[in-house]
């Protein structure tokens, strides 16, 4: 047994396989892609692509402008409240829209983390107001905000 003659048998088989079996079609591409390119040429792609991805992330966050959202009843200019209410915690929900309705008050703000509630009433009623709601049991501060309430 020569173990060298099989070999050699074997490697032109194999050869004639090789020869016989028609190339794949990447292999045509393979010699564009492996074309030599100068240093200066490959630069100018990265960065070319780097400014398409700069291009393509600024667009992403100016993105369009968010309108705020404004209630039917709200008017134009924008009104800050002008006093604060704290109500016991005991206090219902329906017990402080009561007293807010009699009160005529529009809230501005509230609850606040502190359980604070931000109200704006019609500065000439205002100091009527923070009396009746400093008279109720179920609030344990009504203060004004503004100085002397004539906004």
């Amino acid at each position: 047994m020569d173990v060298e003659q099989g070999w050699a048998a074997m490697r032109q088989q194999l050869e004639a396989a090789v020869e016989k079996t028609p190339a794949p079609a990447t292999a045509r591409v393979i010699p564009f892609l492996r074309r030599r390119i100068t240093i200066g040429w490959a630069i100018a792609g990265q960065a070319a692509a780097a400014a398409l991805v700069l291009v393509a992330v600024g667009s992403l966050r100016q993105g369009p402008d968010v309108a705020e959202y404004h209630a039917l009843g709200t008017t134009s200019a924008e009104r800050a409240g002008n006093m604060v209410v704290l109500f016991r915690p005991e206090t219902a929900e329906r017990d402080i829209r009561t007293l807010l309705d009699g009160a005529q008050a529009r809230v501005v703000e509230g609850p606040l983390t502190t359980g604070a509630w931000v109200l704006r009433v019609d500065g000439a009623r205002r100091d009527a107001v923070v009396a009746q709601l400093r008279a109720s049991p179920r609030v344990s501060l009504a203060e004004p905000l503004d100085g002397d309430g004539k906004s």
